[in-house]
């Protein structure tokens, strides 16, 4: 795994060798872990995956 410097997770490999990339907003809510995507409400809770 590979972090920023927040100290979040950039990338990830699987057993399988394949990398998944990971985004955040301002809020540092993961949106999207290079296979799902996350939704948040006005007070950071997840709403949907």
């Amino acid at each position: 795994m590979r972090y920023n410097n927040q100290n979040q997770i950039i990338t990830k490999l699987t057993s399988e060798d394949n990398e998944f990339s990971f985004t955040y907003d301002v809020h540092a809510n993961v949106l999207s872990d290079g296979e799902k995507t996350y939704t948040y409400t006005a007070f950071n809770k997840i709403l949907t995956i």
